[in-house]
């Protein structure tokens, strides 16, 4: 089984786009460098229409989507991830970046998934993060996944 981005469009510019396969995280680091796996070269900043896109680059455990706004503006960055997950599909929508995708489940995070205890963690460049809250989530609270 393979996860399908069965149509994706992005109907304007963005500084950046990436989408990483993840296979581990590291807590003590934030944005993309706290995923750990392998940036997709079907996927970037250059993407506009796509249609049955198979992601099998790389395995991974999760995958994660990170869109920079141009004009750059923190609450209109893109960030969506998910797992694989035969049979689900899901249709995502912000900002100008649509996906829908097929043998996958969304794995919705927020700041709630954050381990206050962590060295980092009252730091706003940390806690403020969707790539280090996705990455909390994950390590922390894996059974609340899938």
């Amino acid at each position: 089984m393979t996860v399908i981005i069965e149509e994706i469009n992005v109907d304007k510019p963005w500084s950046f786009i990436w989408l990483m396969y993840v296979r581990d995280v590291d807590l003590k680091r934030h944005c993309k460098p706290c995923l750990k796996g392998y940036s997709s070269r079907k996927i970037n900043k250059k993407t506009r229409h796509e249609e049955n896109v198979a992601l099998d680059e790389s395995e991974a455990k999760y995958y994660y989507l990170c869109g920079g706004s141009l004009p750059y503006k923190w609450e209109d960055n893109f960030h969506l991830a998910w797992e694989e997950k035969e049979g689900e599909s899901f249709e995502y929508s912000f900002n100008g970046i649509t996906i829908k995708l097929k043998n996958a489940k969304r794995v919705e995070f927020s700041e709630e998934d954050i381990d206050k205890t962590l060295e980092h963690a009252d730091k706003p460049e940390y806690y403020t993060c969707r790539n280090w809250q996705f990455a909390n989530k994950i390590k922390n609270n894996p059974h609340d996944v899938g």
